[in-house]
């Protein structure tokens, strides 16, 4: 029996020059355009770039409107329907 060996999903956060390839840019212009601030871990020392912050950098660019937040869009659909109401009674979308 051969081990099958499962990939790791891709890194969510990244450094300067990920983050940099990531957005298609050199890292010299990353620094001079990007306003997104990095994670700090430690005594400041790791910096990490999420790349949730860096696509809604680059929709702000494009001037796309601001899109929820996964967090924003969970407490919708808590307010619009109370979470102790059965599901048959829910409206349907």
């Amino acid at each position: 029996m051969t081990r099958q060996v499962v990939p790791l999903p891709a890194a969510r956060l990244l450094t300067r020059a990920q983050a940099a390839s990531y957005c298609g840019l050199s890292t010299i212009v990353f620094q001079r355009e990007c306003d997104v601030c990095p994670i700090r871990f430690g005594a400041n020392t790791v910096q990490r770039y999420d790349r949730r912050d860096l696509d809604h950098w680059i929709d702000r660019l494009k001037g796309e409107p601001d899109a929820p937040s996964f967090d924003q869009w969970l407490d919708a659909l808590d307010t619009r329907v109370p979470p102790d109401r059965p599901m048959r009674e829910r409206e349907p979308h």
